[in-house]
């Protein structure tokens, strides 16, 4: 997955726009589980790291509005109970949710499809590829 991550991002770069999503699952089209959500725009790149987003919708929003709801701790740290509800970004499963006050949602996986992946708190789910 990472490889096809980094074969296109140098797409990307080479004006070919946003990530091909050929061999992407498809999204969900409305919230529920399971989830499965694709990062395919490219926002922002420089020569250390590359972002992409999947810009804030009525899923991003629900998303996002469960997560909160779904806190083991109000403290500054925590973490999301994820439960038996299966979360898909770029086809890979989500096996952790951790936040901290203030700050985004971060989503861990076995094998992670970007180096850094979270919702932000104006719901735009990203990706992180560090050069």
């Amino acid at each position: 997955m990472r490889r096809r991550l980094l074969i296109a991002n140098s797409h990307a770069e080479s004006g070919g726009g946003d990530l091909p999503s050929d061999g992407l699952p498809p999204e969900s089209t409305s919230f529920g589980f399971p989830l499965y959500l694709n990062i395919t725009t490219l926002g922002y790149e420089d020569d250390s790291i590359a972002e992409y987003m999947r810009e804030q919708d009525n899923i991003n929003d629900a998303f996002f509005d469960w997560l909160y709801e779904n806190r083991v701790s109000t403290d500054m740290t925590g973490r999301v109970n994820i439960g038996d509800n299966e979360i898909y970004i770029n086809g890979c499963r989500v096996t952790e949710i951790k936040y901290s006050s203030f700050s985004d949602f971060h989503l861990y996986f076995d094998n992670p499809p970007f180096d850094d992946v979270g919702i932000s708190t104006d719901r735009v789910l990203y990706g992180y590829i560090y050069k």
